[in-house]
């Protein structure tokens, strides 16, 4: 029986997010182990589990968002195991963001909908956990530079102004997914070189500010994971700024490159499904 059921399982990871079909500088970039080792092994059991289920991939989206909201206020309260419940809340909306691709692939329904949620969610949580640790350090009484540095955290993080720029965005990218040229046939140019961009932006990673965050509560030093992370997100955006520069140029010379960046279904030249249907 559990052969069966591991079979099963098998068979979703297979279609949902086979890590042997991920480009070899995926697999290489340490920003995504944590996905390909730890998240991805369990999300596809959950998956398994809600398949035959009623539940839809936005009611699974839904969820996290909230479940990641919930976690990051809870930083905000000066309690060894209320900031504990919050890290497992945030890591568990992590989690779900898995889910419901893997329900969306199953299921075979997708929208735009579901899409803007994510964004949503992936928009709001880490701007309200460093405003949420900051609140907590004004009620401590904490550091001036403390409090300056996570309040330029959180003010950096949160990239309200760019909703709108970023919808439109989608759009365009959904939209590219059912034009673009067959992907390049470029061999790879083998492990990926890690350098200063690359460790920026492996350090501000949803993954790495959550790991992060658990030591920091852990010995009470919330106060410097809110000045690191005020302090470097300023210099770590513009060396993401120049690096998304450099992948654009490759985009323009090779269009197929941007397949790369796009999700499986974008890809998929068969007609939209019902707009009652969700994505992700």
């Amino acid at each position: 029986m559990f052969q069966q059921i591991r079979s099963e399982v098998q068979d979703i990871r297979k279609t949902c997010w086979d890590v042997e079909a991920q480009s070899q500088t995926y697999r290489d970039d340490p920003a995504n182990w944590q996905d390909i080792y730890v998240s991805r092994k369990i999300s596809v059991w959950i998956t398994y589990m809600l398949r035959n289920t009623a539940i839809t991939p936005n009611q699974v989206t839904a969820v996290w968002v909230v479940m990641g909201v919930v976690g990051a206020l809870l930083l905000a309260f000066s309690n060894f195991w209320v900031s504990w419940l919050g890290i497992f809340l945030l890591w568990m909306a992590m989690l779900l963001d898995h889910v419901d691709g893997e329900l969306a692939r199953v299921k075979k329904i997708f929208s735009s909908q579901g899409d803007f949620l994510d964004m949503i969610g992936h928009q709001l949580h880490y701007p309200m956990v460093f405003g949420s640790l900051t609140f907590g350090l004004v009620l401590d009484k904490a550091e001036p530079i403390f409090i300056f540095f996570g309040v330029l955290a959180t003010v950096l993080a949160t990239p309200i102004s760019k909703m709108q720029e970023n919808v439109l965005l989608l759009g365009a990218l959904r939209h590219l997914g059912k034009i673009l040229p067959p992907a390049s046939s470029k061999k790879e140019d083998g492990p990926k070189k890690i350098g200063l961009s690359s460790l920026l932006g492996i350090a501000f990673t949803h993954v790495v500010m959550l790991y992060a965050l658990i030591p920091a509560v852990f010995f009470g030093l919330e106060g410097l994971y809110v000045l690191f992370y005020g302090a470097a997100m300023a210099p770590a955006m513009i060396v993401k700024y120049f690096a998304r520069n450099r992948e654009l140029d490759e985009i323009f010379m090779d269009a197929s490159l941007l397949r790369e960046h796009l999700r499986p279904e974008w890809l998929d030249h068969e007609p939209p499904q019902d707009s009652q249907k969700v994505k992700e």
